[in-house]
């Protein structure tokens, strides 16, 4: 049997992995047609978690699966190919399989962008600021195609370059499924990804899964807004044990939202105030002035640097701007709907670029 196809088997029934994750090709292969005894001994374990094993393997119709596979778009890559990615053979626990929809080029330098779900405007508008000019620089933007921090990064990917996403679930089911439009232009110029079979659900236990892989590709993790209990924090904690670079993106400390950014910072991650940081901290070329100028806002009315990039009242803005409410109120909806300010409840706004 091809070693290709013996690791699709094994991908296909993701609870057979913690058994064979330590097998090469031919060791793979072997499990569908040796004796018992002997699929007990590659695997290590006792004669009937061995038959257990074949069992299931050989129950699988993998001409069939292919098939299947063909019918949805879908490529997969295992250990057996030679464009599955090398970053990943070095982090614990290599998946045996990846499905691919997309192109995946991993050529050039990859980056994470990852952060909360519940993020606020500043933090949506820095992710994808920055993976923009990330990708003018021709980084590959990975994330996780969560809402949020990592859908502005794969926004922001697309206005100048390639994104790859890293899905908790099989490629055939989009979560969240408000991301449907948006995995079609990741296809488009970049490709999703997962370890996961068709048909797996976004299960809560998948997820950790999956940012190991983002990290994993990646050889830099930023994280941009995350409270103390979010998942991003976990994409940082593999990237750690991975020997990959993390940064952060500060936020304010009055801002939930950043909380356990700021913790990264106390434990010595490195800040990342631009794309320029994160370029610098792994040794490559800067971005380039074009590329900044790009994102700067035009000349706008002395009334944008009234608001503060942490939260201004709109009654400080009136008292500062000297001018009619009516004239002021009206910039402030004209910057808010250009994505220059955020308007927060309460009457209190935020600058964003």
């Amino acid at each position: 049997m091809d070693p290709k196809e013996a690791y699709l088997g094994i991908g296909l029934r993701p609870e057979l992995w913690r058994y064979c994750r330590h097998l090469n090709g031919s060791d793979a292969a072997s499990l569908y047609t040796r004796p018992q005894y002997a699929v007990a001994a590659i695997l290590g374990v006792g004669r009937a978690v061995a038959a257990t094993v074949q069992k299931t393997l050989q129950e699988i119709d993998l001409k069939a699966e292919s098939a299947r596979l063909k019918r949805l778009e879908m490529a997969f890559l295992t250990p057996a190919d030679s464009a599955y990615p090398a970053a990943l053979l070095d982090i614990y626990d290599p998946p045996s399989t990846i499905f691919v929809k997309g192109t995946l080029d991993l050529s050039s330098t990859a980056i994470a962008i990852v952060g909360a779900r519940r993020c606020t405007g500043y933090g949506r508008t820095v992710a994808e600021d920055m993976a923009a000019d990330l990708a003018s620089a021709g980084v590959t933007v990975v994330s996780g195609m969560a809402r949020g921090i990592d859908s502005a990064a794969h926004l922001g990917a697309l206005r100048a370059g390639r994104t790859v996403a890293v899905l908790g679930s099989g490629l055939d089911i989009i979560y969240p499924p408000e991301n449907r439009t948006l995995a079609r232009r990741i296809m488009a110029g970049g490709a999703l990804i997962s370890e996961f079979p068709p048909g797996t659900p976004p299960r809560p236990l998948n997820f950790p899964a999956r940012n190991r892989l983002i990290s994993g590709l990646s050889s830099a993790v930023v994280v941009v807004e995350a409270s103390k209990r979010s998942g991003a924090l976990i994409t940082a904690d593999f990237a750690l044990e991975q020997g990959k670079e993390v940064l952060v993106v500060p936020g304010s400390v009055r801002s939930p939202a950043s909380a356990g950014c700021h913790d990264l910072l106390k434990q010595g991650a490195g800040l990342a105030s631009s794309a320029g940081d994160v370029l610098e901290a792994l040794g490559l070329s800067p971005v380039g002035p074009a590329v900044v100028a790009a994102n700067e806002p035009a000349a706008e009315s002395p009334i944008l640097g009234l608001v503060d990039f942490s939260d201004t009242h709109v009654d400080d803005i009136l008292a500062r701007a000297a001018r009619p409410p009516h004239e002021v109120l009206s910039e402030l909806s004209l910057m808010e709907v250009r994505g220059l300010i955020c308007r927060q409840s309460g009457g209190w706004y935020i600058r964003l670029k």
